[in-house]
């Protein structure tokens, strides 16, 4: 997410004006990945060793941090799948029933479902919003369908870099079996 500052604040020359511009640069490269290198002319070939390694050791970052966050997207998945289930046990024949209401993860306290009219539907950030359950389902289905195309979005680029990062390993490779024979003679 970029987060724009106030338009107060910016203008041609201000820092957070700057800051912007970086933001969406990164964005715009993070999203088309090695096509800006193409349109810039680099060729991985023309790299000596030591920038090869740096070009590495950058991508294994990326690709660590990308599949840090398909891992943060997949747990979105699953609470966002175990709220569905959940709102099915909440039906008018279920008021006034004993049930444990779970306080973490592990802690339970036992308790009645009272009025199963309206539901807290936690919307992100702190912010709870009362819901009807038809209305907590499709918001809860928007947000899986957001999430998963995130997912599918996310796992191409991963691909895309693991890619590029294999094509980096068989260049230095490449490059070190040449020194080694030039070396050699």
């Amino acid at each position: 997410m970029i987060r724009r500052p106030p338009r107060s604040t910016l203008s041609s020359s201000s820092a957070a004006s700057d800051v912007y511009k970086r933001q969406y640069q990164r964005r715009v490269r993070g999203e088309r990945g090695s096509k800006m290198a193409d349109s810039q002319g680099v060729s991985p070939q023309d790299l000596s060793l030591e920038q090869l390694s740096q070009v590495k050791k950058q991508l294994e970052q990326e690709v660590q941090q990308l599949q840090a966050n398909l891992q943060t997207f997949k747990s979105v998945i699953g609470k966002c799948e175990e709220s569905k289930e959940s709102l099915e046990a909440i039906v008018p024949d279920n008021a006034g029933k004993q049930m444990l209401i779970p306080l973490t993860g592990s802690l339970y306290v036992p308790g009645k479902l009272g009025s199963n009219n309206k539901v807290l539907v936690d919307i992100g950030t702190g912010y709870y919003v009362r819901k009807t359950g038809d209305q907590a389902r499709e918001f809860f289905g928007r947000k899986l369908d957001m999430v998963n195309q995130n997912v599918e979005a996310l796992q191409r680029i991963v691909s895309e870099k693991q890619k590029n990062l294999e094509s980096v390993n068989i260049i230095m490779s490449n490059k070190m079996r040449t020194e080694d024979k030039v070396g050699g003679k």
